[in-house]
Formats: C-alpha cells, structure tokens, sequence
C-alpha cells in the first residue's frame, strides 16, 4: 500500500495529501509541507533523524516537521515508514473499515475524536450546556488547523468539567458567518449560551487554558 518517492512528490505538487497510515501523514500546508508523525507502541528507531526530530518525538511523543520542498518532506515520510512499517497502522482500519486489526495505542493523540458540531446541533449544544463548552472552529484540508488537534484532545482530557467540541467551517458556513469567525484556527468559548472568549488565528495552549480557567474560577 505503500506509495513510492515519486508518486509521493507527484501528490503533494498537486496540492494533495498523501494519508495511507493513520499515524504517518504527508501534505501541502501554504507554501510548506508537513510530515505529522504518531509513533506507535514500543521502541523508537531514530537512525536517520536530526537530533531536533529525536528530542522533538522523546520530549512529545510526536513529530510535526515543515519543509520547503517536496523532496525534502518525502524523504523524511518514506524514512519513518521504513523505520516503523510493521507497527503502523493502516487508516482503513483505524476509521473501523476492518475490525480484525490489532486498533492503535493511545499514543496516536491525533486520532482522538471529539463530539462535532453543525447548522442542526450548534444551537442546541451551546444553549443547553450547563459548563462550559469550548468549540474548535477549523477545516480538515487546513494543516495549520490540523496541527492544533493535539493540543485539544490534551485539554479536553485535563478539564472534563467543559465540554469540547469540532466545527468543520466547509460544512456549517451559516454558523462561521453569524459569529463572525473570521480565520481558522478558532476557539470560541461559550458559557450559558455566550459568548465568553474568542481566539482566532494563532491558538495557543496558554491562551485557551487561560480561558478555561477564567470561567471555572480557578
């Protein structure tokens, strides 16, 4: 399933992303390419990498790396799927198109899912809640936006008294619109059916728990 160097560079030339692994993914972001990396269960083989990559994947258990190039991103992809093949996992299966795989550990952050939102259920969501709810307003072909789900699925686990939730822009533009979101990434954070902050563009981890923290009291 594997795709060669040239048919890697050929896709992400035509602006595509190349995602056959769900823990392992390659794709055009502006003018850059990123390659996000999720490693599995077990031990690290970091031959080949800078030392900024191997501290990067020992201090944060990932690796998001930006190129200039292509040729330079794919060169790092193929080396992380020879390095760990074996251990990764296939995306069919990790969206349940087979059932007969062993599923990834709960290393893979990115692969976490939380509740998402749209025209029908954004109301709802935000008028009944009784804590707080922060929602993620970003789009799934944004790098940028993608690249900050980590980040979200951390705080969603460390402060379970607030609700969290995803809002895809391509797909609920009438509620971007009424709010008034202007660019993506955004995190607006409502409470009582208001809302309390906004952050948008550079979403930063202190920001948003700041925001958290302010409506919790603490």
């Amino acid at each position: 399933m594997s795709s060669s160097r040239a048919e890697i560079i050929g896709r992400l030339r035509a602006n595509q992303e190349v995602d056959e692994w769900a823990d392992l993914c390659i794709y055009p972001s502006g003018s850059m390419f990123v390659v996000e990396f999720f490693p599995p269960s077990g031990s690290l083989d970091n031959s080949g990498l800078t030392e900024q990559q191997t501290e990067q994947l020992r201090d944060e258990g990932e690796l998001s790396e930006y190129f200039e190039t292509p040729e330079e991103a794919a060169e790092l992809y193929l080396l992380l799927e020879s390095h760990y093949r074996d251990r990764l996992l296939p995306k069919k299966v990790a969206f349940g198109q087979e059932s007969d795989t062993p599923r990834k550990s709960a290393s893979s952050k990115k692969r976490i899912q939380l509740p998402t939102l749209d025209a029908d259920t954004f109301e709802n969501a935000i008028t009944t809640a009784t804590e707080p709810v922060v929602v993620l307003f970003w789009s799934p072909w944004s790098g940028p936006d993608r690249l900050l789900l980590p980040m979200i699925n951390g705080l969603s686990t460390a402060y379970s008294e607030v609700r969290f939730f995803t809002l895809d822009i391509d797909e609920s533009s009438e509620i971007v619109a009424g709010l008034r979101v202007q660019q993506t990434p955004a995190c607006l954070v409502f409470r009582d059916g208001r809302i309390r902050a906004r952050i948008e563009g550079t979403v930063t981890e202190d920001l948003l728990r700041r925001a958290i923290l302010k409506l919790l009291g603490t």
